[in-house]
């Protein structure tokens, strides 16, 4: 295994019934020995299937940032997310609409923490992610997209604690924030990029 995919594997890590389960690349080697890609098959998805193929169904937390996982992965670990979990990160992953709409369709009822936070989709992937945010959830964070005001309207629905929103592309952030902050929400809204401002 190359130091490079031994890096990239070591990011991912789960929890399991509040013990840390083995390290990440000791499971990869356990399994797979060495995986390897198979003619012209995208690179995140062998890693990623990977480590789905290690997943366990009472994991309670999942926290897979910084991996560059792309859609592709992200529909890999949308398919593999256990009825039990409670915090999702998938934060800084270059995941679009298709990537975001995978997930957010298949975001369990038990969950109360989700990180989608500084990755590339837009109002398509929010509403899905809007439609499919249960009760239970308490803090999501959005940040960092490109998120406007559909997308945000379609959140802003859902019933939460903690909003983060901030540095997306929402046009009239002190609606939402208002709208928000009349139901108790703490939301973030700032640093909206203006879509049309060329420098």
């Amino acid at each position: 295994m190359s130091s490079g995919r031994s890096m990239r594997l070591a990011m991912f890590s789960c929890y399991s019934k509040g013990e840390i389960s083995l390290p990440f690349t000791e499971r990869i080697r356990t399994h797979y020995r060495r995986p390897r890609s198979e003619g012209n098959q995208d690179p995140s998805l062998v890693t990623t299937n990977s480590w789905a193929a290690g997943c366990h169904p009472h994991w309670y937390s999942m926290r897979l940032a910084n991996n560059q996982i792309g859609d592709t992965g992200a529909a890999v670990v949308a398919a593999k997310l256990p009825l039990s979990l409670t915090e999702l990160s998938v934060a800084n992953n270059k995941i679009g609409d298709s990537g975001a709409a995978a997930l957010g369709a298949m975001l369990p009822l038990s969950l109360t923490y989700l990180d989608l936070s500084t990755n590339l989709f837009g109002d398509p992937g929010a509403t899905v992610i809007a439609a499919k945010l249960s009760p239970s959830l308490v803090e999501v964070h959005l940040g960092h997209n490109k998120i406007g005001d559909t997308g945000a309207a379609a959140i802003a629905l859902a019933v939460l604690k903690v909003l983060d929103l901030k540095a997306n592309k929402i046009q009239r952030p002190s609606a939402i924030q208002q709208q928000l902050a009349s139901h108790g929400v703490q939301v973030d809204v700032t640093n909206q990029v203006k879509v049309g401002w060329f420098w």
